[in-house]
């Protein structure tokens, strides 16, 4: 006897033509649909015993078990990991049944909690349910309210936009998504009351749920969680107050009153209840309104805003010139720095790979580093004299670069350099120095010099890279191409007039390990012909391990300059010399005249040696030397599944990226070529403009990358944050390649 299809079956196969759908796509439809349902009735959902959905309708309904990605949910929703850690829920899919329903009634089931920040955290938030409160108050006090967060309904108001507009209907929706400015998120919350189409709940821009403080701190309200909520009703100003709620709101303040008739005012006491048990403020500027008189605080909105201090004015000029600081060109200020995240002047979080240009290798505001500098602090932040920290600096790098047998303190990686081809030129009694095209070595006038492209790259013509360096410095400087033999033979034609040649080891515009044996080779020409070699360590210094690119390869350098990491996040820099080279500096002990041939080699500063600088210096040192196994093989690690996962991606799909890199820095090339040199990159990568885009859309997702795109990692990043992060860029770069952009 054949068995008798159950009455959803057949009412989903009466709708549906067996022979347009395949056997595969009318399973999967009946799971989805049946899981659902039953999904409903365990909860006894008001809409669990609706008749069945129609098959068009379920694209909006959310995962359920058979569906349900447990890997991709984890790696979307970086909080519900550290709630499984700690006990709160036992996995993935419990976290979905249990807290997940909130995600239903406001956002499709995948929404990533990378959306979610602390913008609205113990903070004012004014919903404005009937705007004829605010029409008639005085200009001051409307300036004022202007200032504050906003929350408004169904039409947005050009003149005094609220930062989030609530609708209730798709086409509110399309028409104030396109009219609202960048500083209004606009939300569209479907009725629950229409449970076909009511999980493809909330649009999108820049809203701020704070799901990790309610996790943390908050706890969830008793009516977000339980089945008959309110919320199940159509109410779209309640639905505010529970959205504020998850906001991370301090207080919840209504202006206006409900509309007396509504049947769901039946609630409204629980809800002010609950929220105020989470130490939630609920005030109502209309004294006889329902929500007064449902236990809500009264206090007049004239009041209320004189007491309110208006937000900081928006600054819309800059008078500072250094790079960055352009406002029409730039709109990503930071705040505040912690661990591997940024904070915008918003509040709004990002996932950073810039980490202080590469130094911040232990995070940003690391807890040691602080607790020492502050220290340092309470006893004086400048003596501009000797210091026991000094002293105990020096044996430290001794330890650390046994090579070398002296170090020059200095306070940027700029002056390091500086002062590097300083030492050299003294101890050679030569002028000429020999550069590389496409390095960077800093920002003062003799290394600012590349190749200008006129000729073929093995032999490249020197420009000055700035406007006001002298023309006459191009007669001192000797550019040698990169990768390249020739720098060999031009090496071996000048030995008599270089006073050193200089070099990153490792190039920061092609981070790559196959060019460490162009660094050999370098290494035994310079020995060759008796010229001094000095290697740029300011990025792989303290990167490559503690003794960086030298002591990782066995490499050693007459002379190397140092900065970033060893600064721990302060100014700071030195250079590293041989016994020969720099047993026979010696400073003046005054700035006088000296005409003699011994002359002094001048090296002071004022901030030179700094009692803050030291002690941060001191602290990191110890503190990677007593777990630099760990450390280094923990970031080379996360750095190299990160480049091998995204290189495999671009080799399957055909996308002409990779990312290349050694140890822990890392850069994409917008080229499947191997990148010979800085220059070779430029003329075969993707078109810079296309470029910035693309890092544009990753800034979009909460993602940082520097402008000068190399992508560093610390040990405050987690392999969690890693994955999103080579999610994202997969989904970018196929995103333009489908776009036909690269």
């Amino acid at each position: 006897m054949a068995k008798k299809k159950n009455t959803m079956e057949i009412d989903l196969y009466s709708q549906t033509d067996a022979h347009e759908m395949s056997k595969k796509e009318y399973s999967e439809i009946l799971i989805k649909q049946n899981y659902e349902r039953k999904l409903d009735n365990a909860y006894n959902l008001p809409w669990s015993f609706n008749n069945a959905l129609k098959d068009t309708n379920l694209d909006d309904i959310s995962g359920v078990r058979e569906c349900f990605d447990e890997n991709r949910y984890l790696s979307e929703n970086l909080t519900v990991k550290k709630a499984i850690e700690e006990g709160l829920v036992d996995s993935a899919w419990d976290h979905w049944i249990e807290f997940g329903r909130i995600q239903r009634r406001f956002a499709k089931f995948n929404l990533p909690f990378e959306v979610m920040n602390n913008n609205n955290l113990n903070q004012d938030l004014y919903i404005i349910i009937n705007r004829n409160s605010v029409a008639n108050l005085p200009k001051e006090l409307l300036n004022i309210l202007i200032s504050q967060t906003t929350l408004g309904f169904d039409t947005i108001d050009l003149v005094n936009p609220f930062n989030y507009l609530l609708v209730a209907n798709l086409r509110d929706q399309l028409i104030n998504a396109k009219l609202a400015p960048s500083t209004t998120s606009v939300i569209y919350l479907k009725s629950i009351l229409d449970p076909a189409t009511s999980l493809n709940s909330i649009t999108l821009r820049h809203i701020n749920l704070n799901h990790n403080n309610i996790f943390n701190n908050r706890g969830l309200p008793l009516y977000l969680v339980e089945p008959h909520s309110p919320l199940y009703g159509e109410n779209i100003v309640y639905a505010s107050m529970h959205l504020s709620v998850v906001m991370g709101s301090k207080r919840i303040i209504l202006v206006g009153d409900l509309d007396k008739e509504n049947d769901e005012t039946i609630f409204l006491h629980k809800i002010i209840s609950d929220i105020k048990q989470h130490n939630i403020n609920v005030i109502s500027t209309d004294e006889n309104s329902s929500f007064s008189e449902a236990g809500a605080t009264y206090i007049s909105l004239d009041n209320l805003l004189k007491k309110s201090k208006p937000q900081k004015k928006i600054i819309k000029k800059s008078y500072i010139i250094n790079d960055g600081y352009n406002l029409k060109h730039n709109n990503f200020f930071v705040s505040k720095a912690s661990g591997s995240h940024l904070y915008d002047s918003n509040g709004i979080k990002y996932i950073d790979t810039a980490m202080a240009a590469g130094s911040a290798l232990l995070g940003h505001a690391h807890g040691g580093l602080k607790e020492t500098i502050s220290s340092a602090l309470n006893e004086g932040s400048l003596f501009c004299k000797p210091t026991t920290s000094g002293i105990i600096l020096g044996n430290s790098l001794k330890n650390i670069f046994p090579w070398f047998s002296g170090f020059a303190l200095c306070n940027t990686g700029s002056e390091a350099t500086m002062r590097l081809i300083r030492i050299a030129r003294s101890h050679s009694q030569k002028n000429k120095i020999a550069l590389f095209a496409g390095s960077w070595h800093g920002t003062h006038d003799f290394l600012l010099v590349d190749d200008n492209g006129s000729n073929k790259p093995d032999k490249p013509e020197a420009f000055l890279r700035s406007a006001g360096s002298p023309k006459e410095l191009l007669d001192l400087i000797i550019l040698l191409p990169y990768n390249s033999d020739e720098a060999f033979d031009k090496i071996q034609k000048h030995k008599d007039e270089i006073a050193v040649v200089i070099t990153e080891p490792i190039q920061g515009s092609n981070p790559k390990e196959s060019d460490v044996k162009f660094m050999r080779d370098l290494r035994k020409v310079t020995q060759e012909n008796n010229v001094l070699l000095a290697f740029d360590e300011i990025i792989t210094g303290g990167r490559l391990g503690l003794g960086g690119f030298q002591k990782r390869y066995g490499i050693l350098g007459d002379l190397a300059s140092y900065g970033k990491i060893f600064g721990a996040g302060l100014p700071f820099g030195f250079v590293g010399g041989t016994t020969k080279i720099m047993e026979n500096i010696f400073d003046p002990a005054s700035r006088g005249r000296h005409i003699s041939e011994n002359k002094p080699l001048i090296m002071g500063g004022t901030f030179t040696g700094n009692p803050l600088a030291l002690s941060g210096c001191n602290y990191l040192l110890d503190h990677l030397r007593e777990n630099e196994e760990e450390i280094y093989t923990y970031i080379d690690r996360l750095s190299m599944d990160m480049r091998d996962s995204i290189n495999q991606f671009c080799e399957e799909e055909k996308i002409a990226v990779r990312m290349s890199g050694i140890g822990s820095i890392n850069r994409l090339i917008f080229s499947d070529q191997e990148i010979l040199s800085a220059r070779h990159r430029d003329e075969v990568e993707t078109p810079p403009k296309i470029q910035s885009k693309i890092y544009a859309e990753l800034l979009a997702k909460k993602i940082h990358v520097a402008g000068n795109r190399l992508i560093f990692l610390s040990t405050a990043h987690t392999p969690e944050e890693v994955s999103f992060i080579i999610d994202e860029i997969k989904r970018t770069l196929l995103e333009f390649k489908q776009g036909r952009v690269i």
